[in-house]
């Protein structure tokens, strides 16, 4: 059985994992539920979509210039971190 136009166009392209589309027609059908009801339930899913987005460039603006540093510092923390591994005898001895 073949799946339905509709369904290879819009569910296919989220992956191929079959408890993806489980997923996206259980919000989709609360989404739909809460906005026959209410249409502020519209601008919530908005706000909670924004505001895991902005979390997300929150989360590459604090951490972008930290790899950067470390990159023009040939991984600095990487050397001291296996430095003090070495001297000190691996994580066996580290309350030691």
């Amino acid at each position: 059985m073949e799946p339905s136009p509709c369904r290879r166009g819009v569910l296919r392209p989220l992956g191929t994992s079959a408890r993806r589309p489980a997923i996206v027609q259980s919000v989709s059908l609360i989404l739909g539920l809460g906005l026959a009801n209410k249409r502020s339930v519209g601008l919530f899913a908005a706000a909670l979509v924004a505001g895991i987005l902005l979390g997300a460039a929150i989360a590459v603006a604090f951490t972008v210039p930290d790899l950067w540093w470390q990159a023009q510092h040939q991984w600095a923390t990487i050397a001291m971190t296996q430095g003090l591994n070495h001297k000190n005898g691996g994580l066996g001895h580290v309350g030691t």
